[in-house]
């Protein structure tokens, strides 16, 4: 795939105040800061990695790093969108490719500021879709990962007559102890047989789903693929004791529909293949009534530390 070269605009004001009326996606959940257009069709921001324990051989964990680009790449298509109005941008695929490789640079405990950039290559009022193609880089320009996306694009009206049931008031974000996007998902009751895993996330919480549709409180698809790759992550341990960290190459995720609080989630991953130290896991979430919520295949690398030691 070929990018863009790298343009670091002149930043001259914050669209999140014209942004911020389109999309209906709040801080905590939305972190970008100095969000802008670069002049080539593309908007740019930069975020502060939150998540700074993760096992992740990569300068931020793959589902933090789709959480910030899902965003920005709805504001993106809300700059083309030609309906100046409030629309809820439902991210119903991504596909996302690990492209830093050099693990002997990891420093799991820094903080950093990472580079975001996001380009609409479609939006279809007709079909109620639109695509965008993302990525990641590091504060030293280095390519960390890609993220395409295909939404789900849903005008206010509409999305209130889907999802009137869920409506309820909004959660003040003052009343929140912490940021709950800094943290794991934690996964309770689980299972492991020969070639899987079961486990259930428990009811979702409004405080889970903060910033993220404040009076339709959803569990944010990027936080359902963080509960999918921990699961895994989890089976690996548990299969190859010397694990000490993991490299996502790649995942692929498809959102059949939003799990809101007060929901029930259950988890099925089920290990596919495995050559050397790679695996192939699916992952599914599925509802108390066992309805698909999503489903993520995933190719994770096992590194040891003795893997770390030869690299440096």
């Amino acid at each position: 795939m070929m990018f863009n070269p790298l343009v670091n605009p002149k930043i001259e004001k914050d669209l999140y105040s014209i942004i911020c009326d389109l999309i209906d996606i709040n801080k905590p959940y939305y972190a970008l800061q100095n969000l802008s257009e670069t002049g080539n069709e593309e908007v740019y921001a930069e975020i502060d990695v939150e998540r700074l324990e993760h096992n992740e051989v990569s300068p931020i964990s793959q589902a933090e790093a789709g959480r910030h680009l899902a965003i920005l790449g709805s504001c993106a298509l809300s700059l083309i969108n030609k309906k100046k109005s409030k629309h809820y941008y439902l991210a119903s695929k991504a596909s996302t490719l690990l492209h830093t490789s050099d693990i002997s640079q990891f420093n799991g405990q820094q903080r950093r500021r990472l580079k975001c950039f996001a380009k609409a290559i479609h939006l279809d009022e007709k079909t109620r879709t639109g695509s965008v193609s993302s990525r990641i880089y590091t504060e030293n320009d280095q390519l960390i990962s890609t993220l395409d996306l295909t939404y789900l694009i849903l005008q206010e009206a509409l999305f209130q007559k889907m999802f009137r049931r869920q409506q309820t008031k909004a959660l003040q974000d003052n009343l929140i102890v912490d940021n709950p996007y800094k943290f794991p998902v934690t996964l309770k009751e689980i299972s492991i047989t020969e070639n899987r895993l079961n486990c259930n996330l428990g009811k979702i919480e409004p405080y889970q789903c903060i910033g993220h549709f404040p009076n339709y409180p959803a569990l944010p698809v990027a936080i359902l693929s963080s509960a999918l790759l921990y699961s895994a992550e989890i089976f690996l341990k548990s299969r190859y004791p010397e694990c000490w960290k993991i490299r996502i190459n790649q995942v692929s995720l498809i959102a059949e529909k939003l799990a809101f609080a007060g929901e029930q989630v259950h988890i099925e991953t089920n290990l596919l293949e495995s050559s050397g130290k790679t695996y192939h896991f699916s992952c599914n979430a599925l509802d108390e009534d066992k309805n698909l919520i999503g489903k993520l295949y995933t190719s994770i690398d096992v590194i040891t530390q003795s893997d770390i030691s030869r690299c440096r």
